[in-house]
């Protein structure tokens, strides 16, 4: 996917990509992914704004960089889906904007899923009529994957996201089905080169 990110793929005060910007990696991943249909069209997405975004970075730098803007994007497929979420035994939305005036809530990046969780799972309204013939993808993550999942249920009814910082692999048959879906691995850099992050 390196050939579809540049530096402006990134925000400046933090270390994730931004959603907007990630349309050519979303289609590399459909192209790997085996994806009869690799297009994507980030076109098709109403984009939000969120103005005055500090990432976690713009504290340290010790310098006067000017707040950013956080987008994320929806349609009607991102609209109608739900989260259930493992740990909370709760169903959320996609974007939980409600964080953003959540006293306890410190990073907005966390709109995107609600941030970093163990399990996560994503339906479409397709998914249900799909029954058996629903497309199936499971994605072992780090926060880099809570803007990206959004985007892949353009090609999936249902998206599990597994972060193994938070739970043993051990435990993961509890909570996922892994027949007749597809697995991805999106993590960035720094935990692939440090491995004892992730539990066994």
């Amino acid at each position: 996917i390196a050939s579809a990110l540049t530096i402006d793929s990134y925000y400046r005060t933090d270390a994730h990509w931004r959603q907007e910007c990630i349309g050519g990696v979303v289609q590399c991943l459909f192209a790997g992914l085996g994806c009869e249909n690799t297009a994507f069209d980030i076109a098709r997405y109403v984009p939000h704004k969120i103005e005055n975004f500090n990432g976690v970075y713009r504290g340290q730098a010790a310098l006067p960089f000017p707040a950013e803007e956080l987008v994320y994007l929806t349609n009607e497929t991102t609209d109608n889906a739900e989260v259930y979420d493992a740990e909370s035994d709760s169903m959320k939305a996609v974007y939980q904007t409600q964080l953003l005036s959540d006293e306890k809530s410190l990073d907005a990046y966390d709109i995107y899923l609600g941030g970093a969780r163990a399990v996560l799972t994503i339906k479409t309204v397709r998914a249900d009529s799909a029954g058996a013939d629903a497309r199936r993808l499971i994605v072992f993550r780090d926060s880099f994957g809570s803007s990206l999942a959004p985007l892949l249920l353009e090609q999936y009814d249902e998206v599990v996201l597994v972060d193994l910082r938070y739970i043993s692999a051990s435990l993961i048959d509890r909570y996922v089905d892994f027949e007749n879906a597809d697995i991805l691995f999106a993590y960035n850099t720094l935990i692939w080169n440090n491995g004892s992050i992730l539990k066994k």
